[in-house]
């Protein structure tokens, strides 16, 4: 829900605080009570609007708020306004965590409470998230100021992009401490500083240069992005040399299907965050996206067909099933190709892949003997899904090796996959 054009939303907030912060029952009561003194301060949008926020607390606060739209409750007059955004948010309160929507938290990110995050190199890196998830605590209360540490002059995106992804979740009001000028001036040319810290939404592609695809939000709206966000990255891996131009366009249908995921799975109503980066001086190529919808397990479990159900049964089958051939929850479409692709892409180049959702990590590392090492790994739960992936600029990434151990779903044919 947007704020109302012209209004302040500083009285939304800080009138959702008020009665939030007394409970379901007393804070609808009051709610009740001053009602007609609401409308006046507020309008009826801004009092519409700040009903929906308390509706986002969860399913108390919905039956509370039920019985007040009822034949005799006060908020009667505007009924049907209100019904309506109730029955929407039961739909939604399983999967949204404690709090108001985004476009108010994003708007003033008031704090009530601050965690102090210190972040090292390996917090960063793709094998070494485990560390960084471990430091989220797993349900905030509310809005919060986070203020974060960077001591460490090298900055690895797959780091970047969960911290990026999970203050938008809980529309944390974020200050940094940058102990390198190295890492300062990577963090501003991203876009991380404006996006992350100054809450202040970025045009990605202006900030994107020759060694990197610059922090870009994905949201469900955005349904037309996929391509063209899969587009910059298939440049960037042009512009180092590390594909084919014939391979492009198969890297183009594997890289916006893990986009589409966001929206086709990730039924999360915060952004995504995606980020590419190259490193001429070590020759490797990096992909990261994060974000915090209801996961691969719930996402298989809630699937069109029974086959996909099944395999979300447990944490481990969900996991491995995402990053086989041609399985997916959605039944339209070439779904199911883009994680097996670019997991299968990872193997052949010798380089590392990291699949998370929830409490667990299918891993792709050189060196791993698939036959005796479990690739699945337990850690701190992350709620939502995190792909990353990193290759070798030096070693074959051969996209037709990989598309040829397919085959080609009902309804499409070769040409869609390559040119």
């Amino acid at each position: 829900m947007e704020i109302p054009p012209g209004h302040d939303e500083s009285e939304i907030v800080k009138a959702f605080i008020g009665f939030a912060s007394a409970g379901p029952r007393a804070g609808v009561a009051k709610l009740k009570k001053s009602w007609m003194e609401i409308l006046s301060q507020l309008g009826k949008d801004g009092a519409v609007t700040l009903v929906h926020c308390l509706a986002c607390k969860g399913h108390v606060w919905l039956s509370e708020l039920r019985k007040a739209v009822g034949k005799k409750g006060k908020l009667t007059p505007f009924k049907d306004e209100i019904a309506l955004l109730l029955r929407d948010q039961s739909v939604e309160a399983k999967n949204r965590p404690s709090g108001i929507p985004f476009e108010v938290l994003r708007a003033h990110r008031f704090s009530s409470s601050t965690l102090h995050l210190e972040i090292d190199e390996e917090d960063l890196s793709l094998l070494g998230l485990d560390g960084l998830l471990a430091k989220f605590p797993n349900k905030p209360i509310g809005a919060f100021a986070v203020n974060i540490t960077f001591r460490t002059n090298n900055i690895y995106i797959p780091g970047l992009a969960a911290i990026a992804a999970w203050c938008a979740r809980y529309g944390a009001k974020v200050t940094c401490q940058i102990t390198g000028d190295r890492a300062r001036r990577y963090l501003s040319r991203v876009g991380f500083l404006e996006e992350v810290v100054n809450g202040r939404p970025i045009e990605s592609v202006g900030f994107d240069c020759e060694n990197f695809v610059a922090l870009t939000s994905v949201a469900r709206k955005q349904k037309d992005e996929a391509d063209a966000i899969a587009g910059r990255i298939a440049d960037l891996f042009s512009r180092h040399n590390a594909i084919s131009s014939d391979d492009v366009p198969a890297l183009k249908t594997a890289l916006a299907e893990m986009v589409e995921n966001v929206y086709k799975h990730a039924e999360s109503n915060y952004p995504a965050y995606v980020l590419a980066q190259a490193h001429p001086n070590t020759q490797k190529l990096s992909l990261a996206i994060a974000d915090t919808g209801i996961g691969i397990q719930e996402s298989f479990r809630r699937a069109d067909n029974h086959e996909a159900r099944k395999i979300g049964l447990s944490p481990k089958t969900a996991l491995e099933g995402a990053v086989a051939p041609l399985v997916t929850s959605k039944l339209k479409g070439h779904r199911g190709y883009g994680l097996f692709v670019l997991r299968k892409l990872v193997e052949l180049n010798k380089g590392q892949f990291r699949l998370t959702s929830d409490e667990h990590s299918f891993l792709v590392v050189p060196g791993r003997d698939r036959r005796t090492l479990d690739p699945t790994r337990r850690h701190h739960a992350w709620k939502g899904t995190f792909v990353s992936l990193l290759l070798d600029m030096k070693k074959s990434m051969d996209m037709q090796r990989v598309y040829r151990e397919l085959p080609v779903p009902a309804g499409f044919e070769d040409e869609d996959f390559f040119q």
